[in-house]
């Protein structure tokens, strides 16, 4: 397996990614077992990095994740994502400061860890760039009640 650079960060993640979206049943259900096989076929294959969001399934995908991966999470990259999903917001989107941290901490309960190695937001509001310095420090306080750093 290749391995590259994750941006500018210290992260050697596998050049091929595991998306979990269909996990979340956007396309119908999923047998779990096939899903965790497929998790574990991934590792043994070398893929460190997996993408899943909140908006996959409601937190469906991340839980999965979270349980296919079980001990295995120490040895992976997880990189998921927020601002989108979300009923009672204006096409669905909101990547404001309270919206992404509130779906930070929802991911992170739903992956049962205190950390994610990448979080990223689904869009971008208009607003987004001027807010995100604040949004990164709200997550480093207790706004995010599950978020520690790793």
């Amino acid at each position: 397996m290749e391995y590259r650079q994750f941006g500018r960060s210290d992260l050697r993640v596998s050049a091929i990614g595991f998306g979990c979206w269909e996990i979340g049943g956007t396309y119908g259900q999923i047998d779990k077992t096939h899903f965790l096989r497929a998790v574990h076929r991934a590792i043994d294959s070398g893929i460190n990095c997996f993408d899943t969001a909140e908006a996959y399934g409601m937190g469906i995908s991340e839980r999965a994740l979270a349980k296919a991966l079980g001990a295995l999470r120490k040895d992976v990259t997880v990189v998921t994502k927020g601002g989108v999903g979300y009923p009672d917001a204006p096409n669905r989107r909101d990547s404001t400061r309270q919206r992404l941290t509130t779906a930070l901490d929802n991911s992170l309960r739903n992956l049962g860890t205190d950390h994610v190695d990448v979080y990223l937001p689904c869009v971008l509001s208009t607003t987004w760039f001027a807010r995100a310095r604040h949004a990164t420090s709200a997550c480093r306080t207790s706004d995010c009640p599950n978020w520690k750093p790793a």
